[in-house]
């Protein structure tokens, strides 16, 4: 046996190299798309070029389920897709075994585990690593507090393995490849946040009234579709108003909040939406 611990199916691989630092001259493009778009597809080439992969497939896990956030192919192609689509449709992660013994790990520490596809024990599952042409599979796991982030990577051919020495340089960069997921998770979701929270105008009324300075009716009406992006004209149109009496409430919300400018408006109201808890946004 490879590793010293089996977890379902797999086993954990050990760490035999020293482990990879943000330093790497190959985590570079991978730090410079962090909370963008390019950031799976930069994830897919970096393990590509440390390890030989070729396709990876990110995931949450909550409850032993596995939720999809991305998947990526280092040729920019849409194979990984389709893979995790088949794997997800016919609900193959209820015969993982791995997957449904992983939280049994310690809580952060960042692991790689190998799986061989002649240590598969279900035949459906098996059958879908025989369509896909999988030899292995590489699980990169992290287990967080209630939800845990993973990847898959696999490369197409059954006889095509990885060999032993890419999976230690894999396993290496295990302990720089997760936290990073992690982070770009994070970025993401505030990114999401910043775009739920400047594109509702009654939520951004309704955050508007929680704040620590009181707004009257109209300047608070005039001050959110100033965040929803209005223009003066626009505004005094929907409020039955003159031009000029906008302009009047801009200035007196400026002078409310002390700040000089839209974009310091802007941030004041992002800071004051961050602070808020989910329920308070929600209602």
């Amino acid at each position: 046996m490879i590793g010293e611990r089996a977890i379902g199916n797999s086993v954990l691989w050990p760490k035999r190299a020293q482990a990879s630092s943000l330093q790497d001259g190959r985590f570079h493009g991978l730090i410079a798309a962090m909370g963008s778009n390019r950031f799976y597809g930069s994830l897919a080439n970096t393990l590509s070029e440390i390890g030989g992969v070729e396709h990876i497939h990110v995931f949450l896990i909550e409850d032993r389920r596995p939720t999809v956030i991305a998947s990526a192919s280092h040729d920019g192609g849409r194979l990984a897709a389709q893979q995790f689509e088949n794997y997800m449709q016919r609900s193959l992660w209820r015969h993982d075994t791995t997957l449904q013994q992983i939280d049994s790990v310690s809580q952060g520490e960042p692991l790689l585990l190998w799986t061989d596809a002649a240590n598969v024990p279900c035949r459906e599952l098996r059958e879908h690593w025989e369509q896909e042409k999988f030899a292995e599979r590489l699980l990169f796991y992290r287990r967080g507090d209630a939800v845990s982030v993973a990847l898959t990577a696999v490369r197409v051919g059954r006889d095509r393995p990885f060999t032993p020495a890419q999976i230690d340089r894999l396993a290496a960069a295990s302990d720089v490849v997760l936290p990073m997921l992690a982070r770009n998770l994070g970025l993401c979701r505030q990114r999401e946040n910043i775009v739920a929270a400047l594109t509702s105008l009654p939520l951004i009324e309704t955050v508007l009234k929680t704040g620590p300075v009181h707004l009257p009716p109209r300047e608070l009406q005039t001050c959110a579709r100033l965040l929803y992006g209005l223009n003066a004209n626009s505004i005094a149109a929907d409020l039955g108003v003159g031009v000029e009496t906008v302009s009047s409430f801009r200035k007196r919300i400026y002078q409310r909040l002390s700040i000089g400018c839209h974009r310091e408006m802007l941030l004041w109201y992002l800071r004051l939406y961050n602070d808020l808890d989910l329920d308070t946004r929600l209602d």
